[in-house]
């Protein structure tokens, strides 16, 4: 049985698969709650909520979920569209492994953030299938602001 990962902050439960069904009564899924695929309908999915439960079950949208295998690297990619959104990365490229932050952000970055932010970033790599060596490089210089990869990470002053 396929099991998904719901990835909204909030999922309407639906009656049917479409959005001329009614909502369910019940609450939404919620991000990162589990559902048992029993039946796939076009971008639509009907689901149970447990493995076993041979009672209710509800549909949702496809695209709300992801398969339990990707969810990791859907928790990172939205780590990295924050880090995008807060403006600390400019741009990325996956091919090389070479992300490109905003310089000013960066230098007042305490450690720990750099750290947080090395990490992902080399674990979204690697869960993306490239390497998990990264380099973090400034967007305006191109100097190399950190690296990481499976033996560490190092972020240079």
């Amino acid at each position: 049985m396929e099991v998904r990962i719901c990835v909204k902050p909030a999922a309407d439960i639906m009656t049917g698969p479409g959005p001329n069904h009614r909502v369910d009564e019940g609450s939404p899924l919620i991000e990162g709650e589990k559902i048992y695929v029993l039946e796939k309908r076009g971008s639509w999915v009907r689901f149970r909520l447990t493995p076993r439960d041979d009672g209710w079950s509800g549909w949702v949208k496809k695209e709300m979920t992801v398969p339990e295998s990707a969810h990791e690297l859907a928790k990172l990619h939205s780590k990295v569209e924050r880090f995008q959104d807060l403006g600390f990365i400019r741009r990325m490229d996956l091919g090389t492994g070479n992300f490109y932050v905003e310089p000013q952000l960066w230098a007042a970055a305490e450690p720990q953030v750099k750290m947080n932010i090395v990490t992902t970033l080399s674990e979204y790599s690697e869960l993306s299938g490239k390497s998990p060596l990264v380099e973090v490089k400034d967007a305006d210089s191109g100097q190399t602001l950190a690296k990481a990869g499976r033996l560490g990470i190092k972020v240079y002053l």
